[in-house]
């Protein structure tokens, strides 16, 4: 999973995550939120690749190999 998810930027996250329809914020908030100048493309892109792991993680029962803490792009 990380493999897969680390190097897509924000554009090819949303293209090769589409086919799973997981359960995140929609691409037209997630545009929105950066549009607006709350949140940056890279903090953005950063939950979204947590909330898809964890999500089809425990969609597919995956072993989680790297637990990981959520970590600030700062």
């Amino acid at each position: 999973m990380e493999e897969w998810l680390e190097p897509l930027g924000y554009d090819a996250f949303w293209r090769e995550v589409a086919v799973f329809e997981p359960d995140i914020d929609t691409r037209t908030h997630c545009d929105a939120m950066i549009a607006a100048g709350i949140v940056s493309e890279a903090e953005v892109l950063s939950v979204l690749k947590s909330d898809v792991r964890r999500d089809l993680v425990a969609r597919f029962r995956l072993p989680c190999r790297h637990p990981r803490r959520w970590k600030s792009v700062h």
